[in-house]
Order: structure tokens, then sequence, then C-alpha cells
């Protein structure tokens, strides 16, 4: 998302850049998460003030910065923090530091138009993911298999 009129008021976002430079989260990962706490009007040019986790003051975000909308399964994660190692819910292997692998497969696919197709990309990119955690090769062999049926998939 790169417009500031798609947010509101309690938005959760990823900053990736502001001002041109990139942005790093307090663990150094890239990108940082916030809330968008006021909308802006000046002049017929919105913006919005936004909260970054861990910093104290504010900044105006505008559309010459590049963010993401969080997907509403990060925000349902986040309030349920008491499941965080929860082997049914959130199991270890699926998770990415503040990310789950659900989360970064859905990011992922808003970038495919085709239903089909993302579906075999998001369940490869899934077996990629938690192979070194849980099932090694036989997860890689199983990704391989996804990414052939998404490349069937993909002229239909």
């Amino acid at each position: 998302m790169r417009e500031v009129k798609e947010l509101h008021v309690g938005d959760e976002i990823i900053l990736w850049q502001y001002r041109g430079l990139n942005v790093q989260g307090p663990n150094g990962d890239d990108g940082h998460a916030g809330v968008v706490i006021r909308e802006i009007n000046r002049n017929d040019e919105q913006s919005l003030l936004v909260k970054l986790k861990g910093i104290d003051d504010p900044f105006e975000l505008t559309d010459e910065d590049y963010f993401d909308k969080l997907p509403i399964s990060f925000k349902k994660a986040e309030h349920f923090e008491d499941c965080k190692n929860n082997s049914v819910h959130q199991p270890n292997h699926y998770q990415f530091g503040q990310f789950t692998t659900a989360i970064i497969i859905e990011l992922v696919g808003r970038t495919y138009k085709s239903a089909p197709v993302f579906y075999h990309v998001g369940n490869a990119l899934k077996y990629l993911m938690r192979a070194p955690r849980k099932n090694g090769l036989e997860d890689i062999k199983k990704a391989r298999q996804s990414i052939e049926f998404a490349i069937e998939c993909w002229g239909k």
C-alpha cells in the first residue's frame, strides 16, 4: 500500500521507508510496526500521524513513504500474546520474530492475481519456511511439488 488515504485511525502498519531511508524495527529487522493515531488534512493534502512501537514521538506519514497495512491476522496474533508458544495455534516452526508464516504468506499473496497459483505458492512458502525446524528434506520436496502445481496453473 502506498497511499495514506487508504488508512484510518487505529490501522496498524509496517513502515519500510521514511523520507527515502530504510527503516529498521527494534530488533534490527527490516520495517517497524506502528499504528495510525490521527488523520491530517492540510491544503487538500492528506497525511497521517503514526506512532511506532517502542518510540515515544509520533511522526507524519505521507504518500512519499513506503508502508504496508498489516493484515487482520497480525492484529489478532498481537492481541493473543499468551498464544505465542501455543503448539496448536502458533507452533514454533511457523514463527519468524514478530511474524508468523501465515502473515508472510498473506502479504506475498496480495501480489498474485490467480487464486489457484497463489494457493500453491502459499503452500510452497509454508513448507520452505518450516523445513529447517520440522521435516527437513520432506518439506523441501513438498514445496517443490507445490511449485510444480503452481506452474501448471499459471496459464489457466
